[in-house]
C-alpha cells in the first residue's frame, strides 16, 4: 500500500527517495471498518482523508429522511470538509477502509519540515477540483441514461460495490428508474 502511495506522490513530488520516505512516515494511516461514520452530518471537523484502499460515500440525509449521495470517493480521491461550519454531508466507508488522515496541524507541521509537500497538495487539489467539476457539469447537461452510460464508462467498479438504492441516488433517480434504465441498455 505504501508503495501506491508512493507512486501517487511521485507524480506531485520532485524528491528522493529518503526525502520521500520521511515524508510518509509522518502521516497518519488508520483503518476503518465497513458503515464506519467518519463525519456526521451537523457536525464540525477539520479531518481530510485520502483513500488508500476501499470506497467512501458522501451524503446527506434530507428532510424526508432519505439519503441523498453526493460523491463516491476511491483510491487515490481525497475526502474534504469545510471546517468553518458544520458539516452538510456525511462521510461514511462503504467497504473496509484504509486512509490517510489529515488535520490542519499535522498539514502545517509538513509544510514546515518538507516545504515542497505545499505545492504538491495544492496540485493534487486542483486536480481532483477538476475531475470534480467536469463530472459536476456532464452530470448537469446530461439525461438520467446518459449518466447512467457516463457511470458504466468512467466508474464501473462501483456498480459492483455500491448498493443499488446509492448508485440510483447519485445519479439523481429513484431506485425503479435506475433498474428500468440499466435494463433497457442492456
Amino acid at each position: 500500500m505504501k508503495d501506491e502511495l508512493k507512486k501517487f506522490l511521485r507524480n506531485f513530488l520532485s524528491c528522493d527517495e529518503n526525502t520521500l520516505e520521511e515524508i510518509i512516515k509522518l502521516l497518519d494511516f488508520r483503518t476503518y471498518e465497513k458503515h464506519k461514520i467518519l463525519v456526521a452530518q451537523g457536525a464540525y471537523t477539520d479531518r481530510c482523508y485520502f483513500v488508500l484502499q476501499g470506497l467512501l460515500r458522501q451524503y446527506h440525509v434530507d428532510e424526508d429522511g432519505n439519503e441523498v449521495t453526493a460523491q463516491f470517493y476511491t483510491q487515490g480521491m481525497s475526502a474534504l470538509h469545510d471546517i468553518k461550519e458544520e458539516a452538510f454531508n456525511q462521510l461514511e466507508t462503504l467497504e473496509d477502509t484504509v486512509v490517510v488522515v489529515g488535520d490542519k496541524a499535522s498539514e502545517e507541521r509538513m509544510y514546515k519540515a518538507f516545504s515542497q509537500v505545499q505545492s504538491a497538495n495544492m496540485a493534487i487539489m486542483a486536480e481532483q477540483l477538476n475531475q470534480i467539476h467536469r463530472d459536476f457539469t456532464l452530470f448537469k447537461k446530461a439525461s438520467p441514461e446518459e449518466r447512467l452510460r457516463m457511470l458504466l464508462e468512467d466508474k464501473r467498479d462501483l456498480v459492483n460495490r455500491v448498493p443499488q438504492r446509492m448508485l440510483a441516488s447519485y445519479l439523481g433517480m429513484t431506485p425503479e428508474s435506475f433498474s428500468r434504465i440499466k435494463k433497457r441498455m442492456q
